[in-house]
């Protein structure tokens, strides 16, 4: 039996906990695209906070979900998210909720940069709670929270930005050592918080968190656009396990 098989069996949900995930699931993913989508089409808020919003939402939902069922929950709520992001990345420009999550800066390839981002969370969920499952949730809460705080403040406050490669290309990418700094104090604050709440005393939460957290920017920086979701949850639920 193949190590991903082992892992999913020893946390299987029972049914209604199954039942429970993916109505629950759907409907939260639902809702918060819908209100991304409203904010961006009658509030006309920018395209880079409704996105990070909705990452943001899944994500931190994603660590709620592992820290609840296990990796077989979030394997199930991965799932149905993947499914939800995937018909809303073939809906193209007519769809409101494409508009609020798809970066004018990646068009004409819009709906690629909503499939790859995904599939490198679900890659770096999966090699997390495969090598490092007692601080997969890290990785989690480093993206969800680190790098939507980083395109936020570099889309608002970015003064010295800089170019990265995608898929061995060069990219004209919105990301600036303003945001960069945001991803390592956001992510940070995000795992201290939830280190906290996983019972680790206050001073190993700090330190683990400030690492985690700097390791995880460092990823952002050095990652490919569009696939450094993979790269920033490795390396900061690695950075933890290492030093825990």
């Amino acid at each position: 039996m193949s190590d991903i098989a082992r892992l999913l069996q020893s946390s299987l949900p029972s049914p209604l906990a199954i039942l429970v995930i993916v109505v629950l699931g759907a409907t939260f993913i639902f809702g918060v695209e819908q209100v991304a989508a409203r904010l961006h089409a009658a509030e006309h808020i920018p395209t880079p906070y409704t996105r990070k919003f909705v990452h943001c939402a899944m994500s931190t939902a994603a660590t709620l979900v592992q820290l609840r069922w296990g990796f077989s929950g979030v394997v199930i709520f991965g799932v149905v998210g993947t499914i939800i992001i995937l018909w809303t990345a073939s809906r193209g420009e007519g769809s409101a909720v494409f508009r609020a999550l798809a970066r004018q800066t990646d068009s004409p390839r819009g709906a690629f940069f909503l499939r790859l981002p995904l599939l490198a969370t679900v890659l770096g969920g999966l090699v997390t709670n495969l090598f490092f499952p007692r601080f997969a949730y890290i990785g989690y809460v480093m993206v969800g929270w680190g790098d939507a705080l980083g395109e936020v403040v570099g889309a608002r406050w970015g003064k010295h930005r800089y170019r990265i490669r995608s898929l061995g290309r060069e990219w004209t990418s919105g990301r600036s050592l303003e945001g960069s700094a945001a991803v390592w104090l956001g992510g940070g604050l995000a795992s201290f918080l939830a280190l906290l709440t996983q019972g680790f005393p206050l001073t190993t939460a700090a330190g683990l968190a400030l690492a985690a957290g700097l390791a995880g920017a460092v990823a952002e920086v050095v990652g490919d656009h569009g696939f450094d979701n993979f790269s920033v949850q490795v390396a900061a639920s690695a950075t933890a396990h290492f030093l825990s």
